[in-house]
C-alpha cells in the first residue's frame, strides 16, 4: 500500500513537472515576460528561451535576455526561484522571488544575486560583483532597466533598487582605479552612488554620485581625495616630471549631457586642494629670483623648485579651471598667486606675488633691497605663463619699478618726519 502510495505521488509530480515544463517550453511564459517588460520599461525586451531549472533549486530559467533596440544590455542567464505553486500559476507578484542573473553591458560583465518583489512596487536588493567594471557601462546597465519616461506606468510608485557593487578593478573616464565598492540606489530614473570609494593614483577616493536618467544624463558629484601621488597624476593629465609630493582634495562638481563622456568633459563646480613635501620640476624659480637679485646662482643637486605646500580654492567650468588664492610655500619664498589653467591646451595664465626669504632677501643689493622691500623680505611682482608641464615666471619689472617708487616715497616721507621731530 505504501509503496502504490508513493508511486502515486511520484506519479502526480512527474505529470505537475512534465506540464510545467512543457508550458514553459511552448513559450506562453517567455511571451509574458517579454510583454511584461517591454511595457514596464518602455523599450524592446526579448527573451531568448525560458526553461525550469531544477539544481540548486527549482527555478525558471531565462536566458539570452535582450533589453532595448539596439541592445543596450544583455543577460545571457537568469534564474529565478520561487515556490513551485507560484511558478505554476505564474502569479509572481504574490511572494519574493530569489533572483541571479549575469548581465553584459559594453565591455562589463556582472554576476549578481538578489531577491525581487514585484507588489505593491518594484523592490529589488542586489548584490553584485564584476571583475572589471567600466563607470559608463554601470550607468548604462541601470538605464536600461529604468522605466524610460515613455513607459506606461503599470506600478503604484517608482520601482526601488538597492544594490551593492564591488569590482576589484574598474575604470572612470579612462582612469584605471581598484578596489571599488559602491551602494547604488535607484527610485525610477533617479539614481544615487553613495558611498562609493576607490584606490587611484597611489590614494583613496571616497565620495558620492547622483544622476538623473532620461533623453539627457543630468549628475552631481562630490569627491574627496587623499594621498594620491601628484606625480602619477601629472603623467594622466599629459603633464609627465611637472610635479611630485602627495595631494588631498576635494570638489563638489555637476554636469549635464547626453552620455556620461559628454558629462565628465563638462563638469563645473569648486573645491579645495593641497599638495605637500614636493617639487615644481618644470621651473627653477630660486635661479630665477636670484638672477634677477644681481646675484649669480650657485649650483644646486636638485632641478625644478622644492615646496613644503601648495594649497588653494579653485572653480571648474568652461573648460578651464581658476583659483584667486593659490599660495605656494618653500624655504626660499612665499608665492600668493591667481589665475588660470586651461585644459585643451594646458596654458597657464596668472598674476603672483613673490615674497622672498630673508636669507635670500640678504643676498641682494643694498638698493634692490631698498627698492623692493617689505619689512625684512623682497617682494617681486611676477607673471605666471608657460604650460603646465613647463610652468615660467617672469617678474614684471614694471610693477617692481612702481614698488620701488612707493617704497622710496615713503622712506624718504619718513626721514622728513625724523627730522621735523628732532626740531
Amino acid at each position: 500500500m505504501i509503496v502504490k502510495s508513493i508511486a502515486a505521488l511520484a506519479l502526480v509530480l512527474a505529470v505537475a513537472v512534465g506540464a510545467l515544463c512543457w508550458f514553459i517550453a511552448g513559450g506562453g511564459i517567455r511571451e509574458r515576460i517579454e510583454r511584461d517588460a517591454t511595457a514596464w520599461l518602455g523599450r524592446p525586451v526579448r527573451v531568448g528561451d525560458a526553461t525550469v531549472a531544477f539544481y540548486p533549486r527549482l527555478a525558471l530559467r531565462l536566458e539570452d535576455v535582450r533589453v532595448g533596440e539596439p541592445v543596450r544590455v544583455s543577460l545571457p542567464r537568469a534564474d529565478v526561484a520561487a515556490p513551485l505553486e507560484i511558478l505554476v500559476s505564474r502569479r509572481f507578484d504574490e511572494a519574493p522571488l530569489d533572483v541571479s542573473f549575469t548581465a553584459v553591458a559594453g565591455t562589463t560583465t556582472i554576476d549578481a544575486a538578489g531577491t525581487v518583489r514585484l507588489a505593491p512596487r518594484v523592490d529589488a536588493t542586489m548584490k553584485a560583483r564584476s571583475e572589471h567594471l567600466e563607470a559608463a557601462d554601470l550607468v548604462e546597465l541601470v538605464a536600461a532597466f529604468t522605466p524610460a519616461a515613455s513607459a506606461a506606468p503599470s506600478t503604484p510608485a517608482a520601482p526601488q533598487i538597492l544594490a551593492e557593487v564591488e569590482a576589484p578593478s574598474a575604470s572612470v573616464a579612462g582612469v584605471g582605479i581598484t578596489r571599488l565598492a559602491a551602494t547604488v540606489r535607484a527610485s525610477g530614473r533617479d539614481v544615487s552612488i553613495e558611498p562609493v570609494t576607490f584606490d587611484a593614483f597611489g590614494g583613496r577616493h571616497n565620495g558620492w554620485f547622483d544622476a538623473a536618467i532620461g533623453d539627457a544624463l543630468e549628475v552631481r558629484l562630490g569627491s574627496s581625495v587623499s594621498n594620491v601621488d601628484a606625480a602619477r597624476l601629472a603623467v594622466f593629465a599629459g603633464a609627465p616630471g611637472a610635479i611630485t609630493g602627495r595631494l588631498d582634495a576635494s570638489m563638489r562638481l555637476g554636469a549635464r549631457g547626453r552620455d556620461l563622456a559628454t558629462v565628465l568633459s563638462s563638469l563645473r563646480g569648486a573645491g579645495e586642494v593641497v599638495v605637500t613635501d614636493g617639487v615644481v620640476r618644470g621651473l627653477d624659480l630660486v635661479e630665477t629670483v636670484v638672477r634677477f637679485l644681481g646675484r649669480a646662482p650657485q649650483a644646486r643637486g636638485e632641478a625644478g623648485t622644492p615646496f613644503d605646500r601648495i594649497a588653494g580654492n579653485f572653480a571648474m567650468g568652461d573648460g578651464r579651471v581658476r583659483s584667486d588664492d593659490l599660495t605656494l610655500h618653500s624655504a626660499d619664498f612665499d608665492i600668493f598667486a591667481s589665475g588660470t589653467l586651461r585644459f585643451d591646451t594646458e596654458a597657464l595664465d596668472g598674476r603672483a606675488q613673490v615674497v622672498v626669504s630673508e636669507a635670500l632677501s640678504a643676498q641682494a643689493g643694498t638698493a634692490v633691497f631698498r627698492y623692493a622691500q617689505t619689512g625684512n623680505r623682497i617682494v617681486l611682482p611676477a607673471a605666471i605663463a608657460g604650460t603646465l608641464g613647463r610652468p615660467q615666471v617672469r617678474f614684471d619689472t614694471g610693477a617692481a619699478v612702481r614698488r620701488a617708487v612707493g617704497n622710496e616715497i615713503e622712506r624718504r616721507l619718513r626721514d622728513l618726519l625724523d627730522l621735523t621731530t628732532r626740531f
